[in-house]
């Protein structure tokens, strides 16, 4: 089931990555009363970029959704491709006006709630439900029922693997791959993450 917080406020975008969480949501948001302009941003970093907006477009043409699509113009010099992408992504989101909603969901929170005890952080809330204007109302819906929704809806015709998430040398994509179904087969890190939302 889609766990949609309304107490988060009226949702005027919807960043959309063009992944299977960010179309899902879209969807979900598409049927109510108020459609959020979809935005997608591209970092023109890898040739499957283009491939995102491509899909992207299609789907809000489809579910006839207004959209924007911002092309990064900045270069990719040194450092941490990941944070890369993010400073320049949510530099956009934060100079828009109004609420942006964001695709995260619980297994983003329980993988950035290790990422925090690794870091040695000593708040290990993972994922805030709200950052000046990005809000995240979909913190608590589990990585199975987007799955389930994007099957029933046949939305994975839309949706496009980023081949960064197999990448095992990224630290997120080890905790992913690797430490979270370590963990999942002695104790459900989705209950201890949950209680730190409610």
């Amino acid at each position: 089931m889609i766990r949609y917080n309304k107490n988060l406020g009226k949702i005027d975008y919807l960043a959309c990555s063009g992944g299977i969480d960010s179309i899902v949501f879209a969807h979900f948001l598409s049927r109510g009363k108020n459609k959020p302009v979809i935005l997608h941003f591209n970092h023109h970093l890898l040739e499957e970029d283009d491939v995102f907006e491509k899909m992207v477009r299609k789907f809000c043409l489809e579910f006839n959704l207004v959209y924007f699509v911002k092309s990064c113009k900045e270069k990719y010099k040194t450092g941490s491709v990941e944070e890369w992408c993010r400073k320049v992504r949510y530099e956009f989101l934060y100079s828009l006006s109004g609420n942006v909603a964001t695709g995260h969901h619980l297994s983003d929170a329980v993988e950035s709630y290790l990422f925090n005890c690794i870091r040695g952080h000593q708040s290990h809330l993972p994922i805030p439900l709200k950052t000046n204007n990005i809000v995240r109302p979909f913190i608590l819906t589990d990585k199975e029922s987007i799955v389930k929704y994007a099957t029933n809806h046949d939305l994975l015709k839309y949706v496009v693997e980023d081949p960064l998430n197999q990448d095992l040398s990224k630290t997120r994509n080890w905790i992913r791959n690797v430490v979270v179904p370590e963990i999942n087969s002695r104790f459900s890190l989705e209950k201890v993450v949950k209680k730190m939302y409610l």
